[in-house]
């Protein structure tokens, strides 16, 4: 009977040893298929921040260009302020330029009348 026995633990050594074998080809693997989606992961994290950064830089590069606008839009209306104040301090010039010359105009009229009285 102890033979047996013995036959029977060796058996059950045997399957064991046979099931840690497939154990160990199942968990590894699992390890190989974990590590290849550990790469998939990190390569699409990578690609967001690749995408993400290019983001950044298309909204620095638009608030650069809005920036660059806005000045543009001031500059513009500081231009267009003046050249108001200018027409205006130009209007009131021709005013009193006109006047001056109405004034110069009788005033002629009345030497002409003058010298033609004499």
């Amino acid at each position: 009977m102890p033979d047996q026995s013995h036959t029977q633990v060796f058996g059950a050594h045997l399957i064991l040893e046979e099931e840690r074998r497939r154990f160990r080809a199942t968990v590894d693997q699992l390890e190989k298929q974990r590590a290849e989606a550990q790469e998939e992961v990190d390569e699409l994290i990578n690609a967001l921040r690749r995408e993400r950064d290019l983001g950044d830089e298309e909204i620095i590069f638009l608030k650069a260009q809005l920036r660059g606008i806005s000045a543009t839009k001031y500059e513009t209306e500081d231009k267009v302020d003046n050249l108001e104040k200018e027409n205006e301090q130009l209007k009131e010039d021709l005013k009193k330029e006109t006047y001056k010359r109405k004034k110069l105009k009788e005033r002629f009229l009345e030497l002409q009348e003058l010298v033609n009285d004499e």
